[in-house]
């Protein structure tokens, strides 16, 4: 039965007739909880719902408190690495700039793994990039761990 004041019950007899009943039960006292008063788990669930989404203004202002925001990283496939990653990264100005980047180092959504948050990039590889804007920095997966930042060309293609 339903934890609700009230439950209803629907019985079929065998010549086919249907009846129904309503029976009220007394209202449970307020501190055994019934399900229904202000404050239970099911109230709870609906009054919690999902924040709202940001809004374009939110989203620049939160992105221009991030220092690190206009350097720039991807995991990308690579077969000469031993573990067959390796994370690239660089800076730019802007994301539109960024895009172009790894356009023109052929980096297409089939080669990039996942996208690295500026803060989740290694110092030493922000370093690099803010010191040499217009650098790709390429640092490989294999066994031992990642290797030191190597300093991709101009004109590096991937695969190399």
């Amino acid at each position: 039965m339903p934890s609700s004041p009230s439950s209803r019950r629907m019985t079929c007899s065998s010549s086919g007739s249907m009846s129904a009943s309503l029976s009220l039960s007394p209202p449970l006292p307020p501190d055994q909880g019934s399900g229904l008063a202000f404050g239970s788990a099911a109230t709870m669930m609906v009054a919690m719902g999902k924040k709202p989404p940001l809004t374009r203004n939110e989203r620049r202002n939160r992105r221009a408190i991030i220092p690190d925001a206009r350097v720039y990283g991807v995991v990308i496939t690579d077969t000469g690495a031993g573990c067959w990653q390796s994370r690239v990264i660089f800076s730019a100005s802007n994301s539109a700039e960024a895009a172009a980047r790894l356009k023109k180092a052929n980096l297409y959504k089939r080669v990039i793994q996942a996208h690295i948050n500026p803060d989740k990039i290694p110092a030493d590889g922000r370093e690099l990039a803010r010191a040499k804007p217009g650098v790709l920095f390429m640092s490989r997966d294999d066994d031992g761990g990642w290797s030191p930042w190597m300093e991709l060309p101009n004109s590096y293609q991937h695969p190399p």
